[in-house]
């Protein structure tokens, strides 16, 4: 297989299209279709050998690394704590139902 070293003319003026059409579906707020990301992710790992993974859909990436902390971390004695500290925690539902 030849690897890419330099883009066409053709697929560098598509650049500028590709990038505002992920932009636009990044920040116009959208509604995810969840069930459409879910289907190809299981796609692309299934298709490269490897099981599905458990999908995961948080409303930030704060969300997520307490999430990804809560199933890594084996001492967690200091999380309540330290989330107590903030002065507003969304996330405390979310988060005792991960505990629990």
């Amino acid at each position: 297989m030849k690897l890419i070293e330099k883009l066409t003319p053709e697929q560098e003026a598509k650049i500028p299209i590709y990038l505002k059409k992920y932009y636009d579906r990044v920040y116009l707020s959208k509604k995810l279709d969840k069930e459409l990301c879910r289907k190809s992710i299981e796609y692309i790992y299934i298709n490269a050998g490897y099981k599905a993974p458990c999908v995961w859909y948080c409303h930030s990436p704060l969300m997520m690394q307490i999430i990804a902390n809560l199933f890594t971390n084996k001492e967690l004695s200091n999380l309540g704590s330290n989330l107590q500290q903030v002065e507003y925690n969304p996330y405390e539902k979310a988060i005792q139902k991960v505990r629990d």
